[in-house]
């Protein structure tokens, strides 16, 4: 548990792998009108956590705004890592979006 700890609290990609994952679980049981609850894995004893907040937020996907939305999402989930350049990679990430959608569409 304390490795695991350490590599959430050190890597900004594992904060984000576990709130998909939490997310996503979530966003499929709740088709069935089943709730998912978690037990506390201890993430919230850090300093980092501010309070409770909303459990979800929406953000516009149309493609025109999809970039500043990604960028929302990110200065909103509060990251505690850098990034060099966060307006290209929300572009990227806008970019990747569009592109799964048009082959799954």
């Amino acid at each position: 548990r304390r490795a695991f700890h350490e590599q959430v609290f050190e890597r900004y990609d594992a904060d984000l792998a576990q709130n998909l994952f939490y997310s996503t679980m979530r966003l499929i049981f709740d088709e069935i009108e089943l709730p998912v609850e978690y037990g506390d894995d201890g993430l919230a004893e850090r300093w980092h956590i501010l309070g409770p907040g909303r459990l979800w937020s929406g953000y516009p996907a149309c493609p025109p705004r999809l970039t500043e939305s990604v960028r929302r999402a990110i200065l909103d989930y509060g990251f505690r890592g850098t990034f060099a350049d966060l307006d290209r990679e929300c572009g990227l990430a806008a970019q990747r979006v569009l592109e799964a959608w048009r082959s799954a569409a």
